[in-house]
């Protein structure tokens, strides 16, 4: 199957899930976010992508973390967690947050 078949398929996955999702680059800032992240954190997809960092949002997160765990992902990935994500209005929510090296 041709390449551009295969981005369109993980597109559509992508974009359809009901799950809020977003990809991050190694230092946390975010270069991809699904509908659902965009509804749940209250952010415009342009607001999300390339302006914010996981930080912003993930109260429990720390660049520290940040830069550890995607420094060396073959140790420390794929990972699962609870942690506490921060609305653009500034309210707050549980999340259960998997990630995992793409």
């Amino acid at each position: 199957m041709p390449a551009s078949n295969d981005n369109l398929r993980f597109r559509l996955i992508f974009e359809q899930a009901l799950d809020p999702m977003v990809l991050i680059d190694r230092h946390g800032g975010i270069v991809e976010a699904n509908r659902s992240a965009c509804a749940s954190l209250g952010y415009s997809h342009e607001e999300l992508v390339g302006g914010l960092h996981v930080t912003d949002f993930d109260l429990n997160a720390t660049r520290e973390d940040v830069d550890r765990v995607h420094g060396n992902p073959e140790r420390h990935l794929p990972a699962s967690f609870q942690s506490t994500y921060r609305r653009k209005d500034g309210s707050t929510f549980p999340a259960e947050v998997h990630i995992n090296a793409v």
